[in-house]
């Protein structure tokens, strides 16, 4: 399928389009060549760059908690490929416990995952977190270890 660029007037294949753009119409109806141009001109100036960096350094100042829900937003999908809500509905599952000690941690409990395989498998508080990556989640070295602290519990 084809579509007609309203900045260029070319022909070209919706492969050459941005999606699902919400913000602006005029976007999906210029081609991404054209769309680039028109930011890259809209940069072009230091002033305007300066204008640009002002602008946005105020509004993250003036919008914390929002600029910490969209970073933890992105950590939990860049480094584990969950999103807010899925880690909302395993903190309520484990009912707001660590999966090991069962404490409520004073702060937020950490993702659990298999570095191998990169799933996740559970939420823990961040010294039992550590203590598996310590032990390089190795089952054995685990095992030796509670036979360790048993031997040796006096």
């Amino acid at each position: 399928m084809t579509k007609k660029c309203s900045k260029c007037q070319q022909i070209k294949p919706l492969t050459e389009f941005h999606k699902n753009r919400t913000t602006k119409d005029q976007r999906r109806r210029e081609c991404k060549a054209c769309h680039c141009a028109d930011v890259k001109r809209s940069d072009s100036t230091p002033q305007e760059r300066e204008r640009r960096k002002q602008y946005f350094k105020a509004w993250k100042a003036s919008n914390p908690a929002k600029i910490a829900a969209l970073s933890r937003a992105c950590t939990l999908k860049r480094k584990y490929g969950i999103t807010p809500s899925q880690y909302n509905a395993m903190l309520a599952a484990q009912g707001g416990v660590c999966a090991i000690c069962r404490d409520r941690p004073a702060k937020r409990l950490c993702v659990d995952h298999c570095h191998v395989s990169g799933k996740v498998r559970g939420l823990l508080c961040a010294k039992h977190n550590k203590a598996l990556g310590l032990f390089g989640d190795n089952v054995t070295l685990l095992r030796l270890a509670a036979e360790y602290v048993e031997a040796n519990n006096e």
